[in-house]
């Protein structure tokens, strides 16, 4: 699997046979990661919403919480990305919960023939929110089952004592001494690092990518090429890099 230094290496490769000797700073290039990693988290949002398939990259995403509503609302996950189904149990029984988007709600509601009941409830989005109606209050159990949000990937980096950035992988940790006394001062935003232990050390912040599907690390690598101004991100572009 293509992980976060491995898309560094591959970048800063290309770019110095493209441009003689240029490389992409640490800093710029987990700004470029996060961008394309939310671009690509989009893109499988937007598919599935064209063909409802749920394919196995994406499987890996959804979840479930339940919920007893006290009020008309619920307060939607942190993760939450896009609602695939919401069940709310009426009595011994579960119905399923049309969800709706706020125009369709309106019509929905002012109209005698559709308008929601008790048998045949909606919900609707509104913020960090999902309303219902008819109230889901009291005893009743609400299921939402969604798709949530990949991890954003992070590579985590420091500066060594002779001025060259040292890459890390998750969970690693490395020996204070072995990092330049002003980056433990200012650090990668202008904030001291954080060193515990005695001998004093730093442990890594790095975030690797959770797609489970290759493919997705590859559109994630070939986006971050394109914001560095590499010119063709295709193929053999990336099997050089990788050489």
């Amino acid at each position: 699997m293509i992980g976060v230094k491995d898309i560094r290496l591959i970048v800063n490769r290309l770019l110095k046979r493209e441009r003689v000797g240029s490389t992409v700073s640490g800093a710029d290039f987990n700004r470029f990661l996060a961008v394309a990693n939310a671009e690509e988290t989009y893109a499988v949002k937007s598919l599935l919403e064209l063909s409802q398939d749920i394919t196995d990259g994406v499987r890996t995403y959804i979840k479930s919480t339940n919920y007893s509503p006290s009020t008309n609302y619920i307060q939607l996950p942190s993760d939450y990305l896009k609602i695939l189904s919401v069940r709310a149990k009426n009595g011994s029984r579960w119905e399923d919960v049309d969800v709706l988007t706020q125009m369709e709600y309106s019509y929905r509601k002012h109209n005698s023939i559709t308008q929601p009941t008790v048998d045949y409830p909606v919900c609707y989005e509104m913020g960090d929110y999902l309303y219902f109606d008819p109230i889901q209050a009291g005893t009743n159990t609400v299921v939402v089952s969604y798709m949530c949000q990949p991890a954003i990937p992070y590579l985590d980096y420091y500066v060594n004592l002779v001025g060259e950035e040292v890459y890390l992988d998750e969970s690693e940790t490395v020996d204070a001494d072995l990092i330049d006394s002003d980056f433990q001062l200012y650090g990668k935003d202008g904030q001291a690092l954080t060193l515990t232990g005695i001998p004093l050390s730093y442990d890594s912040t790095t975030v690797e990518m959770d797609w489970p599907d290759e493919s997705n690390r590859v559109n994630i690598m070939k986006r971050v090429l394109v914001m560095c101004g590499v010119s063709t991100p295709d193929q053999l572009a990336i099997q050089y890099g990788a050489q």
